[in-house]
């Protein structure tokens, strides 16, 4: 009993002291009912607010939260702290994420196999990734053609200025042509 006491007595300090500061270092969050409700074991996880998730990993606090929104992540709400904070299985799902978005697999894709961590669901969406990037590659070497071929008929056009009318020449419209609405899709279109 006395023991318990004494960790009652710490984690009123630890309570006190928190509400005492507007810090924004690394909480720790101690389960009031697991040390001072007799119950064997200190149930103690180190937190980490989303400023700091923020810097450390390079992702705004706007992503964080809709990560956390698409239920990609999850924060722990702390008493008497107005911020997000995250665990070290929120930390390690975030990494994943991270990992499989610069892989450039879908944020709805990523969900799926987070939630079902099904190997074989995995396989077929990097797959079907492997996939598009291949297509993408393609469009990308049709438009590199494309635009060297362009190059090279401006190139015969000089010195004269530049001509609003070269983008309806013959030549030009049939280098055009050569892609599809499918190739012309850009980066701002994913975005």
């Amino acid at each position: 009993k006395t023991a318990q006491s004494v960790f009652c007595a710490l984690h009123a300090i630890i309570h006190a002291k928190r509400n005492q500061s507007n810090s924004k270092q690394d909480l720790t969050l101690t389960s009031c009912r697991t040390v001072c409700g007799r119950q064997e074991g200190a149930d103690t996880r180190t937190l980490e607010p989303i400023t700091k998730v923020s810097k450390a990993y390079g992702v705004s606090t706007r992503t964080l939260r809709y990560y956390e929104q698409l239920g990609l992540i999850q924060s722990s709400k702390l008493p008497n702290y107005a911020y997000r904070a995250y665990d070290e299985e929120a930390l390690a799902r975030l990494r994943q994420v991270l990992v499989l978005r610069k892989l450039r697999i879908p944020l709805k894709q990523i969900g799926l196999i987070l939630k079902t961590r099904d190997g074989q669901l995995a396989i077929t969406v990097v797959e079907e990734n492997i996939a598009a990037l291949q297509t993408e590659r393609q469009a990308l070497a049709t438009i590199e053609g494309v635009l060297r071929s362009f190059v090279i008929e401006l190139e015969k056009m000089l010195p004269a200025p530049l001509s609003p009318k070269v983008f309806e020449q013959q030549h030009v419209a049939e280098l055009v042509e050569a892609l599809s609405i499918k190739t012309l899709s850009s980066k701002e279109d994913v975005n």
